[in-house]
């Protein structure tokens, strides 16, 4: 009975292990640029995301950042901790979510959903070939 329970769980578990070591190789199989620091870009739409982030750096936040994909739902729950949503608004973090200094201590925004959603797609796509650890940070200007 006991051999019964024991198959479903592991052939779970090894679903799993597949899911994520397929999912790891897509976010880093792409050939990438070879750059020291990754510049994050951005489009019109997203400027109120970079206007948050240059203020948040100017008031102290870190402007070189590390990629940390596999802590970023932490991070998230960390830094949202206890802000009451704001409604057709987005709660920006920065540093993002999917970087090592994302969390506790973030500069947390109210934004358009619109501008937050594209960046977070648009960024997630522009790193996707990086590992973690790799320096990125901000570009200064929208463009």
């Amino acid at each position: 009975m006991r051999r019964l329970f024991l198959l479903p769980l592991l052939a779970a578990l090894a679903a799993a292990a597949f899911w994520a070591a397929d999912n790891q190789a897509v976010a880093t199989s792409a050939p990438c640029p070879q750059k020291r620091v990754v510049v994050v870009h951005f489009t019109a739409v997203q400027r109120p995301v970079l206007r948050h982030a240059l203020d948040a750096i100017a008031e102290g936040q870190p402007l070189l950042l590390h990629i940390d994909r596999s802590d970023a739902d932490r991070h998230r729950d960390q830094s949202l901790a206890g802000l009451p949503k704001v409604p057709g608004k987005d709660l920006d973090e920065y540093p993002p979510a999917l970087s090592r200094e994302g969390g506790t201590g973030a500069d947390v925004r109210a934004i358009d959903q619109h501008a937050n959603r594209s960046q977070g797609a648009s960024m997630r796509a522009q790193l996707a070939c990086y590992p973690d650890g790799h320096l990125f940070r901000y570009a200064k200007r929208v463009g």
